[in-house]
Order: structure tokens, then C-alpha cells, then sequence
């Protein structure tokens, strides 16, 4: 309890000691109550930074819910706060946030902290980077339908129709309200078009594109709209003549685990891949890369994943081709099945001792299920 009441200790070790005075003191125990006090006292200093006090109101507000009058403290601690004229746009922000966030639903410190949100986002001073934040933060804390929600909707269309933006501006502006504007929506249809258009300019940032390009996706439900767009823009990025060998693999990669199983689109990314496995201008590390891709695709025909092992065997030294089959084999889906024609590369394979052992396994399980099948292989020829 003294090192806790030392005016000496930097801010962060203070609040570090209240938070474990509270947590190992009974409840209801004048320890506990002490620390509640420290942190009051500390979020009322007027020598902290903003960064400070926002920490210190949190834990105060975290430690006291449920007590007598510390959560309102820390509530109108907040509100003092945001009146500040030195604060920047992001501060701003993050207050708001925790306004927000440190009260209940309906109260009125939160519809002071929708209002903050609404003051900040119609600012004219922003740029372009705060007026996207600003509005995508209104949006999420707003009610649904609300006319705050539209009123971020609006600000971010018209932000993302200025002629004036750079493209990576142009994409973020988009980007952000493809994602909070609603399904079928005119909003939606129009970012998607002009993120699809972005994907063709010659001053595009491409790895930003692609960074871009996989948020899209993890944010999105499987079987939602937005997988086709994610999946056009890849085939747009994909058409590029300015892609390195290194992001035309990329493309590819997550062109097919973007893609539903057994698309034409994976379809696709599996033939990007073995054009760049089988050019010989291509270095061979790159071309090895292209067949580590091959080799991890599940869903694709034999004769694809056959064309990759031939292909790896005339690159890769007798040594090196067991290591690399060992380290990067996958095996196909079982729904997928061997064709006829594939039987005699299959039957090389399978005796083929610079293979693995568990490679070699499986394709002498995959001929042992085709026996019934090679009379026609015989009536072929």
C-alpha cells in the first residue's frame, strides 16, 4: 500500500500498481477501495498526456463499475477531455471510442459521444485518412439504420467521388464503404465498380492493392457477395503486364483459396501457376515457388498435379526432389479422380524412388483402385 501511494512513480507504474492492489484485495476491502481513490486522483492530474489519462479513465471506469460514482467520474473526465483544443483527430477519436464504450446502452454520455462523432466526421479540415476513420467510426457505434449510420454513408460517398485523391486514397475511401454499406445496396455496387476500375491504374501501390484485397475477405462471411468481388479483383490484378513473377504467384495463391472449391476462377489460379512452373525464362527459384503452390492445391486434376512433379524433377537435383516432395506435398481431394490417361505416368511415379515413400504410397493406392480400369487404357492404344 506505500508504493502505491508514492507521488514519484511514472504514470503507467501507477496504474499498473492500482490495478494489482485492486485484483489481489477482497471485495468491498479498503485496499480495493484505495486503489479506486488512486486512480481517481490520477485521472484528475492536468499533467498527463492524453494517451495517460484515456488508460487511467479506462481502468478507473473497468476497476469501479458497479461502485458509487467513480464510472460517472471517469464518464465526465472524458467529456472534459474532448473539449480540448490541442487535441488531434485521432484523440479525438479514441475518446469518443471510449465515451462510448464506458457507458450503457441509451445513456446520455452516448449519444454525447455519437455527437462528437458527427462534429468530427463533417469537419472540412480532415484528411482524407481521418475523414474515412471518422466516418467508419460513426457507423460502427451508431444505431443501425440510424441517420447517423446514413450520414457516414453519405460523407464517404461523396469523399470517394473526389477527383483529387491519390488512388491509394481512392481505394481506402472505397474500400471502407463497400464494407459498411448494405448488401445490393447503390452504395456497395458503386465502390465495388471503382475498386475494380483502381485495380487497372499504373500507379497503383500493388502489394497495398493485395493487403487491400485479403481485409475485403477476412472480414467477409463465407457465401457472402463480397467473395466475387474479392475474387474479380484478383482476376483484374491478375491481367496487370506490370506483376512481378513474385506477385503473380501471390495473385494466384489467394486467387484460389479465395475461390469457391472447384470454381473456374481456381481453375484459373492453377493455370497461372504451371505457365510460370513450366517457363524456362523464369528463374528456378521462382519456378520452384509456383510448384510448392501446385503442390499445396487440393482440388485440381491429376494430370495438373502430374505436369508440377514432372516439371519439379527436371529443376531440382536428385537430392533436393525427395526434401521438396517430403515438405510440400498435398494430397488430392478423394473426390477427385485419376483419368485413364493418367495411369501411365501414375505407374512411373509410383516406382519412382526419388519420391517419398508416403508419395509413392498413395499413388500405388490410387492405381490399386483404377485395376478395373486398364483394359481401357489397353483399348486406347
Amino acid at each position: 500500500m506505500a508504493l502505491a501511494q508514492r507521488s514519484d512513480l511514472p504514470v503507467e507504474q501507477s496504474i499498473l500498481i492500482a490495478q494489482t492492489l485492486y485484483r489481489i484485495s477482497s471485495p468491498g476491502s479498503e485496499e480495493g477501495s484505495l486503489a479506486i481513490q488512486l486512480l481517481s486522483t490520477l485521472a484528475q492530474r492536468p499533467d498527463l498526456s492524453v494517451e495517460q489519462f484515456i488508460l487511467a479513465t479506462q481502468n478507473l471506469y473497468h476497476l469501479s463499475f458497479g461502485g458509487s460514482g467513480e464510472p460517472l467520474i471517469a464518464s465526465r473526465l472524458l467529456l472534459t477531455l474532448a473539449q480540448r483544443s490541442d487535441l488531434s483527430i485521432e484523440q479525438s477519436i479514441q475518446i469518443a471510442e471510449n465515451l462510448y464504450l464506458l457507458n450503457l446502452d441509451g445513456s446520455e454520455e452516448r449519444q454525447l459521444a455519437i455527437q462528437l462523432l458527427v462534429a468530427l466526421a463533417q469537419r472540412p479540415d480532415l484528411s482524407t485518412e481521418q475523414s474515412v476513420l471518422a466516418s467508419q467510426t460513426l457507423y460502427q457505434f451508431s444505431s443501425i439504420g440510424s441517420q447517423e449510420q446514413q450520414l457516414a454513408i453519405q460523407l464517404l460517398v461523396a469523399l470517394a467521388q473526389r477527383p483529387d485523391l491519390s488512388t491509394e486514397q481512392s481505394v481506402l475511401a472505397n474500400r471502407t464503404l463497400y464494407q459498411i454499406s448494405l448488401p445490393g445496396s447503390a452504395e456497395r455496387q458503386r465502390a465495388s465498380q471503382r475498386l475494380l476500375a483502381l485495380a487497372q491504374c499504373s500507379d497503383l501501390s500493388i502489394n497495398q492493392f493485395i493487403l487491400t484485397i485479403q481485409d475485403l475477405y477476412q472480414a467477409s462471411p463465407r457465401g457472402s457477395e463480397d467473395v466475387p468481388l474479392v475474387t474479380q479483383l484478383l482476376l483484374a490484378l491478375s491481367q496487370r503486364s506490370d506483376l512481378s513473377i513474385e506477385q503473380s504467384i501471390q495473385v494466384a495463391r489467394y486467387l484460389y483459396q479465395f475461390s469457391q472449391w472447384m470454381s473456374r476462377t481456381q481453375q484459373l489460379a492453377i493455370h497461372f501457376l504451371l505457365e510460370i512452373a513450366r517457363n524456362p525464362d523464369i528463374s528456378t527459384q521462382l519456378r520452384s515457388s509456383a510448384i510448392v503452390e501446385l503442390n499445396s492445391v487440393t482440388t485440381m486434376e491429376y494430370s495438373e498435379r502430374l505436369q508440377a512433379v514432372q516439371i519439379a524433377f527436371a529443376l531440382l537435383g536428385e537430392e533436393a526432389i525427395k526434401r521438396f516432395f517430403e515438405e510440400h506435398w498435398s494430397s488430392i481431394d478423394q473426390n477427385i479422380e485419376p483419368q485413364v490417361s493418367d495411369i501411365p505416368l501414375l505407374e512411373k511415379l509410383a516406382t519412382e524412388e526419388r519420391l517419398p515413400t508416403k508419395v509413392r504410397d498413395e499413388i500405388y493406392q490410387l492405381l490399386r483402385q483404377m485395376i478395373s480400369q486398364f483394359d481401357k487404357l489397353v483399348g486406347s492404344h
